[in-house]
């Protein structure tokens, strides 16, 4: 039964080890440098998800440019949205549930992240077309169908990102 034991302790000392060391590596440091927009108010939805999503995914976003590992550029291209009639109005004329128009936002963001020395390190681009709510979609802002156009890029781009 001793000997059991041993072998027991060392397998258990062993396991403890290996868990240990793998929960003892540091998590990079993003530092984000800049978010460009041709629309202003883009910027701050943008940059609250940005941080959000890379903290999710185990990031560390940290505010001092000196003690980051990496600088990320987050950059909207461009951010559209555009009203087309709906011709389903002229069959069932029951407006406000079946509406007159209906709005489509289109983004395309880039990310560019950047090592501690400057070098480019990551360049991705994405765009998304989302289109708004149909029943009462009269109703809905072109700006919140884009806002959430450039939510779902920076989704899918944090998704595509694998930074050590």
């Amino acid at each position: 039964m001793k000997r059991y034991s041993k072998i027991f302790l060392s397998a258990f000392l062993t396991l403890v080890l290996l868990f240990s060391l793998n929960f003892a590596q540091t998590s990079p440091k993003i530092y984000i440098n800049r978010i460009n927009s041709p629309d202003g108010g883009l910027i701050e939805p943008a940059r609250a998800k940005l941080i959000d999503i890379l903290m999710s995914k185990g990031y560390v976003v940290t505010g001092n440019k000196d003690e980051a590992n990496y600088m990320l550029d987050l950059i909207i291209v461009s951010a559209n949205s555009r009203r087309s009639f709906n011709w389903v109005f002229l069959i069932l004329p029951i407006w406000p549930i079946v509406p007159i128009t209906t709005v489509q936002g289109e983004a395309v963001v880039a990310v560019i992240v950047f090592d501690q020395l400057g070098n480019e390190v990551l360049f991705d681009q994405t765009g998304v077309v989302k289109n708004g709510m149909w029943f009462f979609g009269d109703f809905v802002s072109g700006s919140s169908v884009i806002k959430g156009a450039v939510i779902d890029c920076i989704n899918i781009l944090t998704f595509r990102m694998n930074l050590r």
